[in-house]
């Protein structure tokens, strides 16, 4: 999991020869870790909120609209708090990247066919 990689990744010193072993040690060493704290601490302010919310009784039906709540908070606040290029460094891992075309066996220069193309074979 990205949230626990990146808890542990700010517990623990970083490497002193920059190499960072961990997509979430790359994210600290690109974006800095007062950025990554700021991400990581919402995160698990949410996260706490949520299971508060799920542990009290007469607030468990609120529960659904606080899930509502997250997305816009991800919608809204965050790209406020960061810039894009940080969030899309954060999020790397929820496959927000963009896709690259695969390499195939048969072509090594990773061109990709359209269906036409290949229909036509």
């Amino acid at each position: 999991n990205q949230f626990l990689e990146r808890l542990r990744a700010l517990a623990v010193p970083m490497p002193t020869n920059l190499r960072a072993e961990s997509e979430s040690e790359r994210s600290i060493l690109v974006l800095g870790k007062k950025v990554v704290l700021t991400f990581t601490g919402l995160q698990l302010a949410c996260l706490l909120t949520l299971w508060g919310l799920k542990l009290t009784p007469n607030l468990g039906m609120v529960f659904p609209a606080a899930i509502g709540l997250l997305m816009m908070i991800r919608a809204q606040l965050l790209p406020r708090l960061f810039k894009r290029r940080q969030l899309g460094v954060l999020d790397a891992g929820l496959g927000l990247k963009s896709k690259q075309p695969a390499v195939s066996k048969d072509d090594p220069e990773g061109g990709s066919q359209s269906e036409e193309e290949t229909k036509t074979k």
